[in-house]
């Protein structure tokens, strides 16, 4: 009981965190930065500079709250590739995001050809600043809280993960701010939250953040290519969220709780606890 609560308030501090992330990146460009030089045009970003500074601006903000948290834990960036990586496990999941973003993967591929250089920087950029961003503050930081406020037991990873990818799902509903249909939004966040297991498992089993980061970018830099998103309706939620998050569940079973956090020793360093 102890354990869900603390799971429980950490996920509930961990999406006002996002929501505040997220709010300081884009008010503070669209507010201040982007008017001042001119790089917003009809609501959005000019398709070359404007893009270019929101990504340099997101990277920036994406580090905020590491260094907030480093007041409390020795969170660092995981980026390099443990040595033990087992590719036959790792692929599956990789392979089964890969069908889960293909329509997108095959719109992108047929009017690329066609698309100018313009369109092509601008959706590269739009698609891989929030996911560089998401991916460093959810599975860079958010994800370690999850893992440091917690006991060491068999259910810290998956425990870590799931109230991770809920607070990343969660943050969603923020769209609703902008107009966006309740029922569009709901599909969204469940979308958010199987991607977030995914990215969460990558993580574990490579101890490499840019695997997710590319494969996050990748997704929503598809997606720009796309009129009619994953998420569209129920059936394609199960048809292509469902599997790779149901693999990612796997990939994070009780039983690899130790295998999974073999990179990350400090978090269970008692005096941090």
């Amino acid at each position: 009981m102890k354990q869900f609560v603390k799971v429980a308030l950490v996920t509930i501090l961990s999406l006002i965190g996002l929501a505040l992330a997220v709010i300081l990146r884009d008010s503070i460009f669209s507010d201040f930065v982007a008017p001042m030089f001119g790089l917003i045009k009809n609501g959005q970003p000019t398709p070359i500079a404007g893009t270019t500074v929101l990504f340099i601006w997101g990277m920036i903000v994406a580090v905020i709250p590491k260094l907030l948290l480093n007041l409390k834990w020795p969170i660092r960036f995981h980026f390099k590739l443990r040595d033990d990586v087992n590719w036959l496990t790792v692929l599956p999941v990789i392979i089964a995001l890969l069908w889960a973003i293909f329509p997108q993967i095959w719109d992108t591929i047929k009017v690329l050809p066609t698309s100018d250089f313009t369109t092509i920087y601008r959706n590269f950029m739009v698609g891989f600043q929030p996911g560089f961003f998401e991916e460093l503050v959810v599975r860079g930081a958010v994800l370690l809280v999850f893992l440091f406020v917690m006991e060491k037991t068999q259910w810290q990873a998956l425990g870590a993960a799931i109230g991770s990818s809920i607070a990343f799902g969660f943050v969603h509903f923020i769209n609703l701010t902008g107009g966006a249909p309740l029922e569009d939004t709901i599909q969204q966040v469940i979308y958010a939250v199987g991607f977030g297991l995914v990215f969460v498992a990558i993580f574990f089993r490579t101890n490499s953040l840019w695997i997710p980061m590319v494969l996050h970018g990748l997704t929503d830099f598809t997606s720009e290519f796309q009129s009619d998103g994953v998420g569209g309706t129920w059936m394609a939620l199960i048809i292509y969220i469902l599997p790779m998050a149901l693999i990612a569940l796997w990939l994070l079973r009780p039983s690899m709780n130790d295998y999974n956090l073999k990179s990350f020793p400090e978090v269970n360093d008692p005096s941090l606890k």
